[in-house]
């Protein structure tokens, strides 16, 4: 079984299609669409940070069942997000150690501490969580805003790539007000925690603004 099956697994998909319809209130998705930005964006950390096949797909089943805690509320959903994966990972005969390597990256996705970025794939799920950030993450109807969405909803792309030692997250869209981006805790946050990953594993970062037609 591997990160695909589990994205198609009627359970998994039941449980995050429940997650949005708990948060019907919320302007940002945490479900099926939020967990699939997270694939993806996974998808292209794995690629800059030289993650070796094994830890790949580690990341990305934990990508895919990171936020499956939301289904008991917001508060301690990665710990029980952690406990739930767990649970589903043991029933369909996956190896201790990677249960325990996919658990653990769950439970510090939020990445609220240094010791929560303590291995390439706690890291990069941390990372890939925070880069959802634009406009595919947020309700294209929803109608009451923040300021800080109004500002993020304007943002089309969200990539990240490698160049030599450096790694760039390139964001862009039409009319985004940038000045006011970088100012909004989203950026803040994002930007702090790539800070982190980088300089534990010895490459520098920089945000690029990239035009979009």
């Amino acid at each position: 079984m591997n990160y695909l099956d589990i994205l198609q697994d009627k359970e998994i998909i039941a449980i995050l299609n429940q997650i949005d319809e708990l948060k019907q209130d919320q302007p940002r998705y945490f479900g099926l669409q939020h967990t699939l930005n997270t694939v993806e964006y996974a998808n292209q950390l794995a690629h800059c940070f030289n993650l070796d096949k094994h830890e790949r797909e580690l990341l990305l089943v934990a990508s895919v069942l990171h936020n499956i805690g939301h289904l008991n509320g917001k508060n301690l959903h990665a710990q029980t997000g952690a406990e739930m994966a767990k649970t589903y990972l043991k029933k369909h005969n996956f190896d201790v150690k990677d249960i325990n390597i996919i658990g653990n990256a769950i439970r510090s996705h939020v990445g609220k501490k240094n010791d929560d970025f303590y291995n390439s794939v706690s890291a990069c799920l941390i990372l890939a969580d925070k880069m959802d950030f634009g406009a595919t993450n947020i309700k294209p109807d929803f109608m009451y805003l923040s300021q800080e969405d109004k500002i993020c909803k304007q943002i089309s792309l969200v990539e990240v790539i490698r160049v030599g030692n450096v790694i760039q997250l390139l964001v862009g869209g039409k009319d985004v007000d940038w000045n006011s981006f970088v100012q909004t805790s989203i950026y803040s946050k994002m930007y702090s925690c790539f800070e982190t990953v980088c300089k534990k594993f010895g490459y520098k970062f920089v945000v690029r603004k990239k035009e979009v037609e």
